[in-house]
């Protein structure tokens, strides 16, 4: 598969920007990022010059749908992006590709006249909009993939296993590790933890005193 090509993505980022700014009435020429307003009396020659027509328009987009399609499955894969590069990537994409919408809206309205252009265009804008849902669902997918692996183990998730064992069950998409599992003896009281602890150092401070007075005694003598 091919790499993740900066150069490509905002080529790609350009064009879209260039559509969105189309309003009723106007022709665009993608291979001059033109928009050619319909107030021009020398647009159709300039369109006839730069070989513009409405094939070519419908073709251009369609590569352009296609082009938005790789990037969006392709850069949630990129391992050379981190995933806060591929959320801005995916950001920018769909916000270009709401706001170019909105000139394949006008472009429908100014090729009304003609069906097969119309529904091209209807078809195309349908064909972005089902892509902007794609990448809607990539990053809620990389900001919450992201969340939970950021987050500590939370208390509610833990499940008694017996009366002083725990063990936490990992999320979906890291099933692939072992379980964090935390074990008591079934007879250990916490509560008693600190005291039984304090009681064990008495113990030692009272053994040391003992030996050194047995000691001393043994000098003495």
């Amino acid at each position: 598969m091919e790499y993740f090509s900066v150069h490509k993505f905002y080529h790609l980022i350009g064009q879209l920007k260039l559509l969105s700014r189309v309003k009723v009435g106007d022709k665009i020429s993608f291979k001059s990022n033109l928009i050619i307003q319909s107030d021009l009396w020398y647009g159709p020659i300039l369109r006839y010059l730069l070989d513009e027509n409405r094939r070519n328009m419908i073709e251009e987009l369609q590569n352009m749908r296609s082009d938005a399609k790789i990037f969006s499955n392709q850069i949630p894969i990129e391992y050379n992006l981190s995933t806060s590069d591929m959320t801005r990537y995916l950001k920018e994409l769909l916000n270009s590709i709401y706001d170019a919408r909105n000139g394949i809206s006008n472009l429908i309205k100014t090729y009304s006249d003609d069906i097969a252009t119309y529904q091209a265009l209807k078809e195309m804008d349908e064909k972005f909009n089902q892509i902007t849902i794609m990448i809607n669902l990539k990053i809620q997918s990389i900001t919450t993939t992201t969340t939970t692996n950021s987050q500590p183990i939370n208390s509610n998730k833990l499940t008694p296993q017996s009366s002083y064992s725990y063990s936490y069950s990992a999320p979906d998409n890291l099933k692939h590790h072992n379980d964090v599992i935390i074990s008591f003896p079934d007879d250990f009281d916490p509560a008693t933890l600190g005291i039984e602890k304090r009681k064990e150092e008495k113990e030692e401070k009272e053994e040391e005193r003992s030996l050194y007075y047995s000691t001393e005694l043994s000098s003495n003598s």
